[in-house]
């Protein structure tokens, strides 16, 4: 029942301002209009407090005008707010940004109901034949605003990370979402990855180097299932090598998580072959190259051809979850490092290759240990690092040239 009076109501502040305010020349079009025709629309109020019609309310206490009103029954605060922003959504000129800052206020209610109605689909579903529908959160916010739920999902991001400057230029339309949050979103992740470099290394003394005689077929035996996150490797190139690739297929299938990666380092003469026996368990990804500009070429006199880059294999089991990553890997001019073994690549490609990928604490693997290059890299880069060779004399000198490099920076086995 529609009710008169002339009696302050009750604000309650978080319906009051649940809407942007009005601008100086809206809030003087609506003071004119009510001192020239009065209060028309009812103030709608729930429990003594206004739900809608804040302005309007002000106007006529300033003039001493009376004004109408309605009661409305609502369960919550929560329920009292949607229905004042559904009342209001048509009558206000609002930036999408705006509208999703209002609807993201319901993202607690709608996740509640998100899952009673979850919890009642899954209860009901054998004894009914017809299904209640799944509700999705982010859909259901963005219904309420009017827009995409990817717009949803970027401004819940920008309300997070932009700073007050940005927000204001959303709000008034200066700026796009989509600009702003991909701006952002690259320097956000530039910055935790930064932050994420700079971690200490928190991998126990006695796992922060483990180097093992063994076959690749043989070393699923040492190594625990779903303990790696990076095999990195460089298995020898000639044809009668090519069985070796069916092994550290099963072997990286067994050792690496669920997300993680193999990164082998190949040549080009069997590739077909390679990647036809690494995709059994594992998912192509990509292929970088590795550049050995300089004196480091290859000569390859059945194929003729001086080959001065290397393919890289990427391989991921299942979806890979890491960041962004550059494709070209370097190995500073004649830097053709053959020192420990007489396959081994330079420390400055193998570490330029694997800076891109790995962060501290993360734990490699090479079961093509060699001459321990791939070891060196890893441990400079905060990692643990497991190393496998069948040649026993190769794992005795990568663990001397290991244990020095460490001893060198002070840093305790």
């Amino acid at each position: 029942m529609v009710k008169n009076t002339t009696k302050r109501l009750k604000v309650e502040p978080e319906l009051q301002h649940l809407l942007p305010p009005l601008s100086e020349t809206e809030y003087a079009g609506l003071e004119a209009d009510i001192i020239k025709n009065g209060c028309m629309s009812p103030i709608v109020t729930w429990d003594g407090a206004i739900v809608d019609g804040h302005n309007r309310h002000e106007i006529c206490l300033k003039h001493g005008l009376p004004f109408p009103t309605v009661s409305m029954t609502f369960g919550s605060l929560d329920e009292a707010k949607l229905w004042a922003w559904q009342n209001q959504e048509h009558r206000r000129n609002l930036t999408p940004y705006q509208k999703t800052e209002i609807a993201l206020q319901f993202k607690a209610m709608i996740a509640a109901e998100t899952k009673e109605k979850e919890s009642a689909r899954k209860t009901t579903r054998q004894n009914s034949a017809e299904s209640i529908p799944e509700k999705n959160t982010r859909n259901e916010l963005a219904k309420i605003a009017g827009v995409s739920s990817d717009t949803v999902s970027r401004v819940e991001f920008l309300e997070k990370h932009a700073d007050n400057e940005t927000k204001q230029k959303l709000r008034k339309g200066d700026a796009t979402i989509n600009a702003e949050y991909k701006r952002l979103k690259k320097d956000v992740h530039r910055k935790e990855r930064e932050a994420q470099k700079q971690a200490e290394v928190t991998i126990p003394p006695d796992d922060r180097l483990r180097l093992i005689v063994s076959s690749v077929v043989e070393a699923v035996r040492h190594v625990e299932a779903e303990s790696v996150d990076f095999i990195v490797c460089d298995p020898p190139y000639p044809r009668e090598y090519l069985g070796v690739y069916d092994d550290l297929a099963a072997f990286a299938t067994h050792v690496l998580k669920p997300g993680a990666s193999l990164l082998c380092m190949v040549g080009q003469s069997y590739l077909p072959e390679i990647i036809a026996k690494l995709q059994n368990g594992l998912n192509y990804r990509w292929m970088l190259a590795y550049l050995t500009p300089g004196g480091q070429a290859t000569q390859l006199w059945e194929r003729k051809v001086n080959t001065f880059w290397k393919p890289v294999l990427w391989f991921t089991k299942g979806e890979f979850r890491g960041d962004w990553i550059g494709d070209v890997a370097n190995s500073k001019t004649n830097d053709n490092d053959k020192r420990h073994h007489h396959w081994g690549q330079s420390e400055s490609g193998m570490y330029d290759l694997m800076e891109r990928f790995l962060l501290p604490n993360m734990t490699v693997c090479d079961p093509f240990l060699g001459g321990g290059t791939t070891g060196i890299c890893a441990l400079a880069l905060k990692c643990g690092f497991i190393g496998l060779d069948v040649d026993a004399d190769c794992v005795e000198k990568s663990k001397i040239r290991m244990t020095q490099y460490l001893s060198e920076r002070n840093d305790i086995l």
